[in-house]
C-alpha cells in the first residue's frame, strides 16, 4: 500500500464570512489571523453555517495568530463565520482526493 504524504498545495485568506472556492473535495487546514483586540472563527463541512456540521472554532485576540490546525477531509466544502473587527481565516488545501 502507498502511502500519501498530505501538505497543503495553495491556500485562501477569508476576510469575510462565506464559502471558500475551491475546498470541496480536498483536505484543509485552517487558522486564524486577528488585526484587531478579538477575532473568532467557526469553520463548518459544508457550504454553508449548519446545525451539527461545525468542523472547528478558532480564537485570537490582540493582533495575534493561531497555530494552523488539520487536516480534515471536507467532501462538501467548508464554510467560515468570520466575527471581529480585521479578523481573517486561512484556509489551505492539499489536492483533490
Amino acid at each position: 500500500m502507498a502511502q500519501r504524504f498530505l501538505t497543503p498545495e495553495s491556500a485562501c485568506v477569508v476576510t469575510s464570512s462565506g464559502s471558500v472556492n475551491g475546498s470541496t473535495g480536498r483536505y484543509v487546514w485552517l487558522g486564524l489571523t486577528s488585526a484587531s483586540i478579538a477575532a473568532c472563527a467557526a469553520f463548518y463541512r459544508s457550504g454553508s453555517a449548519t446545525d451539527g456540521k461545525q468542523l472547528w472554532s478558532l480564537a485570537a485576540s490582540g493582533y495575534s495568530s493561531t497555530p494552523m490546525v488539520g487536516p480534515f477531509l471536507a467532501p462538501s466544502g467548508v464554510y467560515v463565520a468570520l466575527t471581529g473587527l480585521g479578523a481573517s481565516a486561512i484556509v489551505a488545501m492539499d489536492a483533490d482526493v
